[in-house]
C-alpha cells in the first residue's frame, strides 16, 4: 500500500492529478485476459526452442501462478 501512496504522490508532484476512480482503473489487472493470453505466449515461446532465455519462461510460470 505504501508503494501506491508514493506512486500517487509522485504523480501529483509532477502535476498529474487523477481521481481515485481513474487510479483504480490505471492499477487494475485484467486477470481473465492474462489467463487467456498465457497459452498463446507459451505457443509463441515454443518457436524459440532452446534459444529462449529461461528467465522468460520462469517469469511466465510465475505470472500464471499468480493468476490462479
Amino acid at each position: 500500500m505504501a508503494l501506491i501512496v508514493r506512486f500517487v504522490k509522485s504523480l501529483r508532484d509532477i502535476g498529474v492529478n487523477v481521481t481515485n476512480e481513474e487510479l483504480k482503473e490505471l492499477l487494475s489487472v485484467d486477470a481473465n485476459g492474462w489467463k487467456e493470453a498465457v497459452p498463446q505466449i507459451r505457443e509463441h515461446y515454443a518457436a524459440f526452442g532452446e534459444r529462449l532465455p529461461t528467465k522468460l519462461l520462469s517469469s511466465l510460470d510465475d505470472l500464471e501462478s499468480a493468476l490462479t
